[in-house]
């Protein structure tokens, strides 16, 4: 009974107005739960629609037409508002407050410049903004929180213990290969592979996490990332694995990673002649990055089981996509999906 009383009286207390501390250290006013949210970028917004799709009230990027066939309708339908990050950084400020969201979800650095630019837009647009930390460690506790304000505790339970236990088998793997050489990887991005993102990069982080070696060696990029690097480069790095980012500019095109495969100078580098050159997977989203977003959890898994498969088999790996896709992206997957999502994904 004392249990049931003390439910009861938490209940009562977040459907009712109160300050919840965001990621930053702020205390925001929030109307608990939270009705309606809008993100101002793509990584919020996907915690959001794997969270509590019917909460979001407006998008912040124009979804590809690839992206449409994978997410629910009534996701895709919704208003494009425009955002603040990257490349969705064309806001349109009245249709926002037309919208009237009970929350905006600002995520990033959480640093002092964070801090103030969420004051400034609540000053803006006059409502709340909630500020999460959108580091890959993070994921779990975001979850959490998220879970709290928006009145999704238990099924943001289920998505946080997925995430940590992903975390944690990735860490202890690593401490468990502590002295042996480390494979050293290209991350390949941009229609010709001659971008990448350097050690420490946000976009980069897996590799980070998973304790392999990031051959690039490139100034840091501040902002979208991205630097760029020359064929000769990455021919003297001669990497032992290149993971292939693809862009999906154009419907026609064949894509960036049969494009390098097919071209003389790459079969040059020993990862492409000994089929060491694979696609990250993307569908619905990215699973490595743009957007760094929390499919980065199913891309460790799929990352482990190429690059230590002693450690993480094919078959663990799939066991850990089958219980994320109807998790998080609320949809069950078809043999036809998971040959789609995973073409090109794994060496020959």
């Amino acid at each position: 009974m004392k249990h049931l009383t003390i439910s009861v009286l938490l209940s009562a207390v977040l459907s009712c107005a109160g300050g919840v501390r965001d990621m930053a250290g702020r205390t925001v006013e929030l109307e608990l739960p939270v009705r309606t949210v809008y993100s101002t970028g793509p990584i919020g917004e996907i915690f959001l629609y794997t969270l509590a799709p019917e909460k979001v009230c407006g998008l912040s990027w124009k979804l590809r037409p690839r992206e449409h066939a994978w997410l629910l309708p009534s996701y895709t339908s919704l208003p494009v508002l425009g955002g603040w990050v990257g490349k969705s950084a064309n806001a349109n400020l009245e249709e926002i407050a037309r919208v009237r969201p009970g929350m905006i979800l600002a995520g990033g650095n959480v640093d002092a410049q964070a801090r103030s630019n969420a004051e400034r837009l609540q000053g803006q647009v006059g409502r709340p903004v909630f500020l999460v930390d959108l580091s890959l460690d993070s994921t779990d506790a975001v979850y959490r929180l998220l879970g709290r304000v928006l009145g999704k505790e238990a099924r943001a339970d289920s998505m946080a213990r997925f995430c940590r236990k992903v975390l944690d088998e990735v860490k202890a793997h690593r401490a468990a290969r502590k002295g042996a050489k480390a494979p050293r990887v290209y991350y390949a991005e941009g229609l010709k592979g001659l971008e990448t993102d350097p050690s420490a990069s946000m976009h980069a982080q897996p590799l980070d996490v998973m304790g392999v070696t990031n051959v690039a060696a490139v100034p840091f990029q501040a902002g979208f990332g991205r630097s760029p690097v020359s064929f000769e480069q990455i021919l003297s790095w001669d990497p032992d694995w290149i993971l292939v980012g693809e862009d999906h500019t154009d419907a026609a095109d064949p894509g960036t990673m049969e494009r390098l495969k097919a071209d003389p100078r790459w079969k040059l580098l020993r990862a492409v002649r000994t089929g060491h050159i694979v696609r990250i997977p993307d569908l619905p989203f990215n699973w490595f990055d743009r957007p760094p977003a929390p499919g980065r959890i199913l891309g460790l898994s799929w990352l482990e089981s190429v690059l230590f498969p002693s450690q993480r088999s094919r078959a663990r790996f799939l066991q850990d996509m089958r219980t994320f896709f109807p998790l998080f992206y609320h949809r069950r997957l078809t043999a036809a999906d998971e040959a789609m999502i995973l073409k090109g994904a794994f060496p020959r």
